[in-house]
């Protein structure tokens, strides 16, 4: 697995250098966009990015499935496969917004077997290995369990959710006393549990590739995590909540808000 662990390192730097330089084009606006629009031209830099990453890790590892959010699934019955995101936040991305990265997850074995996640404005590099540790560029990411006086937690929301659900999650949090955030980036708001820029993440449908990735870097630096890990092996959308263990009560209660 180790050779895998490398390659996924270096192929989300790689990706997200490639992405940067697609945002930093659209800002200057030194791209030609003509008749495509921005939006066109944003789909075509998520496109290139999931190609760029799929063609290098296929191209090393040809036995490996690949399930990515841009491109169709090539999954093979009892192998492996990776599970891509290019570019998680595309609106922040087309709109300058700096809540955007790269997520890659390897599942194997009914397992996420690693994870990273590459935030190229901060050249932040998340990555850990299953039974590893969770890391930061080079600094290790160890979660406390205790609960802060202060706790927040990263919300995300899809127009694929019931908006009474949301509404409901902001109600109980109000009355929990849990400040929250919503960036627009589910791959970075688990990665910064780790960075203790937030306690935990929560949204009531989420797609397999935005978080394989995060829940795994959760798992390994000590959190929990309260739904989410059903996708490994159906590749479904549902509920996913994790963060500290001392969070566990409240994420377990938004869950239920979802009806999961």
């Amino acid at each position: 697995m180790s050779d895998r662990y490398q390659v996924a390192k270096d192929i989300a730097a790689e990706a997200g250098a490639m992405a940067l330089e697609y945002q930093r084009g659209l800002i200057s606006g030194e791209l030609m966009i003509e008749a495509k629009g921005v939006q066109d031209f944003v789909t075509e830099a998520d496109r290139r990015v999931e190609k760029l990453i799929r063609n290098r890790l296929l191209g090393t590892f040809p036995e490996d499935g690949f399930f990515g959010e841009e491109s169709d699934s090539d999954l093979k019955p009892g192998q492996g496969f990776w599970v891509v995101d290019p570019i998680d936040g595309t609106s922040n991305f087309m709109r300058h917004v700096d809540q955007w990265g790269i997520s890659i997850a390897y599942v194997a074995e009914g397992k996420i077997q690693l994870g990273v996640i590459y935030d190229p404005v901060r050249e932040q590099l998340f990555h850990c290995q299953r039974d590893g540790r969770a890391f930061c560029n080079e600094q290790r990411c160890e979660l406390s369990g205790a609960v802060p006086a202060d706790p927040t937690l990263i919300l995300g929301h899809s127009r694929r959710a019931d908006l009474k659900v949301y509404l409901n999650v902001l109600e109980y949090l109000h009355e929990a006393g849990v400040e929250h955030r919503r960036f627009g980036s589910a791959a970075l708001g688990l990665a910064q549990v780790l960075t203790g820029q937030t306690d935990g993440y929560y949204e009531a449908d989420l797609n397999p590739w935005d978080c394989m990735a995060g829940l795994l870097l959760i798992e390994e630096a000590g959190g929990v995590i309260v739904s989410g890990s059903s996708m490994v092996t159906d590749l479904q959308n549902c509920p996913v909540a994790a963060g500290i263990a001392g969070l566990q009560p409240q994420l377990n209660r938004l869950v239920k808000l979802a009806g999961g």
